[in-house]
């Protein structure tokens, strides 16, 4: 019984150091942090060598930053900013969704990726769901 009771102590103490929640946490910031720097490159890559104006759609702070639509072919990327063009030149392989964007009437639209302009030739994409609860958000300024 004392070493019954010895290794069920050793596996709680194990399980509280992996910490699940925590670690899953640190992976999808990760891909937030990748993703915002992804996004926001295609934008500036864009703008560069395509056309400036999508840039400049980009609502300028300190107005409210835009959602980035995740999937415009059904048509529903109403008061999203649409980043198809993105896809269309290769920029992007996919528009990236945030890890807990999980939307059952709308699943691919809301990418829970936001832009905004905070000066006139930069785009900042950031991503308000940090985990834990309460972190500052995720972003990156091209």
């Amino acid at each position: 019984m004392p070493v019954l009771a010895i290794i069920a102590m050793l596996v709680s103490i194990v399980i509280l150091a992996l910490n699940p929640k925590k670690q899953f946490g640190e992976v999808n910031n990760h891909k937030r942090q990748t993703d915002v720097a992804i996004i926001a490159d295609a934008i500036v890559t864009y703008a560069n060598t395509v056309d400036r104006s999508l840039l400049l759609a980009i609502p300028l702070s300190p107005a409210a930053a835009v959602e980035a639509c995740g999937d415009a072919l059904t048509g529903s990327c109403n008061h999203l900013f649409n980043l198809s063009m993105l896809k269309e030149r290769n920029l992007l392989l996919a528009i990236p969704l945030d890890p807990l964007s999980q939307d059952p009437d709308y699943p691919n639209e809301h990418t829970r990726y936001f832009l905004q302009r905070p000066s006139a030739g930069h785009v900042t994409v950031s991503s308000p769901d940090a985990e834990p609860e309460g972190m500052t958000d995720i972003a990156a300024t091209r």
